[in-house]
């Protein structure tokens, strides 16, 4: 009787045994299987990251470019605007800065401004913007929401003002300001020369150059605000990578 108990008892404490094993090999896959489906997962949104900072970069390096560019035109302009300025006191325009405004009135020298980034846009619309550490999130925001809406308003506000000039004030002006005997629409310098000493065109040529001292210094903030962000991708980037 006591052997039997014996053998009954190793018979269960074997079985027992292999339930153990059993269970822990079973706790011990899930828990492997979840580790790597968490690991699988933190590895795919940490690609997308990379991802969108890359899309970043990118987006930033063309609107730090595009900024470079504009703050060419916009010192071309305020050159051209304090030399008429000056010339105008002086009761003498040069044919070069004369050609220059007209066209300027024309809306010739006007380029497209776009604010807007692609990846930025594709950002938010996904929400994985809101996964990127909170300094940078900040910085891109301010730049994209604020500071280069602010800058294309400007823009948009010296067109305009060109525009409503053309339209209210030349056209309706009693001077006739273009060439006679000519097949072709061409502007009469000496006209133009003497409509621009026209007080109201002074008023207008220091608002322009106002304006455009206002687009220069912002041009320059923002185009500081993309080396800071392009910094902060670059480094965000090589600690993903680690």
């Amino acid at each position: 009787m006591t052997l039997f108990n014996r053998q009954n008892f190793k018979s269960i404490y074997q079985r027992l045994l292999v339930y153990l094993v059993e269970i822990s090999i079973i706790f011990i896959g899930i828990t492997i299987s979840f580790l790597f489906e968490q690991w699988r997962e933190d590895n795919r949104q940490k690609q997308e990251l990379i991802g969108l900072a890359e899309s970043l970069i990118r987006d930033a390096k063309i609107g730090k470019a595009h900024l470079e560019s504009d703050l060419k035109g916009t010192n071309t302009w305020l050159q051209n605007l304090d030399s008429l300025r000056i010339q105008r006191d002086l009761g003498k325009i040069g044919e070069s800065e004369l050609f220059w405004f007209y066209n300027l009135l024309a809306g010739k020298e006007f380029g497209l401004f776009d604010s807007k980034s692609p990846a930025y846009l594709s950002g938010i619309s996904s929400g994985l913007l809101t996964k990127l550490p909170d300094s940078i999130q900040i910085k891109i925001y301010n730049v994209y929401e604020s500071k280069l809406p602010d800058l294309q308003h400007l823009y948009d506000q010296q067109n305009k003002t060109a525009e409503y000039f053309r339209n209210e004030i030349m056209i309706h002006s009693k001077a006739y300001l273009y060439q006679k005997n000519v097949s072709t629409l061409a502007i009469d310098l000496k006209e133009f020369a003497d409509e621009v000493q026209q007080p109201i065109y002074g008023n207008l040529i220091n608002q322009f150059f106002t304006t455009e001292s206002v687009i220069r210094d912002k041009n320059i903030k923002i185009t500081n605000d993309f080396d800071l962000i392009l910094r902060d991708l670059h480094e965000y980037i090589g600690v993903l990578n680690k």
